[in-house]
């Protein structure tokens, strides 16, 4: 519980640390000397805005990502933690998951090197891989769904849409 928390504020206080260097808190711009033109220095950055904004959405993903990680392992501790079932049908969809991602990065390589006909193949094999994908993830959730109307009834009041009185419901899906 300590580490997940020290291993978020450590990086945070370093890019704090980091900006504070940059600044130029002892400056006393009143009493600096010339004329307006010979200070080239602004202090205002020359990343582009887009870079930035960039900057910006990684850290608030980031500190969600680390957020959702440490509110999955506090909630493991509860004593009334039930792991759910993980079919090995997921380990192939992750598997195919990969070979897609790998093909859509070999056509875009061939994209950049002007290569048309290996850009097409890599789309396809990719786009056929991702398709399997979803098929794949469709057979893992039909055997295996929530009932409904205990979803419907429980979740919005007891704060978890897993839960059915005191215990998970799982039924086949018709």
């Amino acid at each position: 519980m300590s580490f997940a928390i020290l291993f978020v504020l450590v990086p945070i206080g370093a890019i704090v640390a980091w900006w504070l260097s940059q600044q130029r808190l002892m400056a006393k711009p009143w009493l600096e000397v010339g004329a307006i033109d010979e200070v080239l220095d602004t202090g205002a950055s020359s990343l582009p805005a887009a870079m930035i904004g960039l900057g910006v959405f990684l850290a608030v993903v980031s500190s969600l990502f680390a957020l959702f990680i440490s509110a999955y392992f506090m909630r493991m501790q509860v004593a009334d933690w039930v792991q759910l079932p993980a079919p090995k049908l997921l380990w192939f969809n992750t598997g195919v998951l990969i070979l897609s991602s790998v093909a859509l990065q070999y056509a875009q390589v061939a994209a950049r090197r002007g290569r048309r006909q290996d850009v097409g193949d890599g789309l396809i094999v990719g786009g056929l891989f991702a398709l399997t994908f979803l098929i794949g993830q469709l057979f893992v959730c039909s055997p295996v769904c929530m009932d409904c109307t205990c979803w419907a009834a429980s979740w919005p009041w007891d704060g978890l849409p897993t839960r059915c009185g005191e215990a998970l419901r799982w039924t086949k899906c018709a």
